[in-house]
């Protein structure tokens, strides 16, 4: 669950296109291998693809997040988000997403589950479920739906009839359970987990990436490359959070708003959908709810059922 950087995920992308083709010039050769058939081999041919190749492999290109990066950095790909706005056709009621579970794993945690530590059971009634314990052994804070936890470590579910009173205390579970009596017994709350909301939202977003140099022809070259990049690890950009719908190129053109420098400047769009998710506050779990009835008058003296506010316990 996070907030997704898409401009961070593009450029993650085009740095990984980068030292594969370091490592394996042979990428350059399958991009411009049309440099060198007969029709542009006279003018571009191998000393072109070459020309290229030694840019890669000097690390000549640098990525900027900034266009004030562009005329000390050249040649360079500039990066900038343009348009950043949520899908509406995906929006759902209030972002949610679906409800996350995370088990209790720390030792403070495991020890808020107890409620009744270490005890010796006295007898267990298989007919019946009745499982008595001593007088010593505080039941006050037990209600049906905790877990008994006898000496071996199985749990057996409370079903009810606790008693707290000096010489019968006692409590009930399923009848002819495999109970063990020896000592260490606990009674535990079931819920060992905390439970959250995950919501999110569908955003959909446009990037530009910007090819500089002082190059004519090493502005196509980059922005072939670059497109090569995009499209060729198009499932490494959908692991990483960005789902690529379409792209599109601008013109060529020098950039007149560099004074004094020749730069020119071709511009790659893409627009894609992200998804940011994070976790709401935490749920508050219920382990049982007790509900009170008592006997009232109406006005006409009939004894009539009322039922009272309902005790709910829940699980801090």
């Amino acid at each position: 669950m996070s907030f997704k950087l898409p401009d961070l995920i593009v450029e993650s992308i085009i740095r990984d296109g980068l030292n594969n083709a370091r490592r394996d010039e042979t990428v350059i050769d399958d991009v411009f291998c049309d440099l060198t058939l007969p029709y542009a081999s006279k003018k571009y041919g191998e000393a072109e693809v070459e020309k290229i190749k030694e840019i890669i492999r000097k690390k000549e290109v640098s990525i900027v997040h900034s266009f004030n990066l562009v005329n000390s950095t050249m040649p360079c790909i500039s990066i900038q988000m343009t348009d950043d706005q949520e899908d509406e056709k995906s929006a759902s009621m209030g972002s949610y997403v679906h409800n996350v579970t995370k088990a209790f794993t720390t030792p403070e945690q495991l020890a808020k589950l107890v409620i009744v530590g270490s005890f010796t059971p006295s007898a267990y009634q298989p007919n019946s479920g009745i499982v008595t314990v001593p007088d010593s052994v505080n039941l006050a804070s037990v209600y049906a739906n905790l877990l008994f936890v006898d000496s071996a470590g199985t749990k057996h579910q409370i079903l009810g009839g606790v008693v707290n009173e000096t010489g019968a205390k006692q409590f009930i579970i399923s009848k002819n359970a495999d109970v063990a009596l020896g000592a260490g017994a606990e009674i535990k709350s079931s819920i060992d987990y905390e439970l959250f909301q995950k919501r999110g939202n569908v955003e959909r977003t446009q990037i530009i990436l910007g090819v500089h140099t002082q190059d004519a022809l090493l502005t196509k070259y980059l922005y072939v490359l670059i497109k090569y990049f995009i499209l060729s690890r198009r499932s490494d950009l959908i692991t990483r959070g960005f789902q690529l719908s379409t792209y599109q190129g601008s013109d060529f053109s020098r950039n007149m708003e560099y004074q004094g420098d020749v730069i020119y400047t071709r511009f790659f769009h893409l627009t894609g959908m992200v998804m940011h998710q994070w976790r709401s506050d935490k749920v508050q779990l219920i382990d049982s709810v007790e509900v009170q009835v008592q006997v009232a008058k109406d006005r006409l003296g009939n004894e009539a059922l009322k039922l009272t506010d309902s005790t709910i316990k829940v699980k801090e």
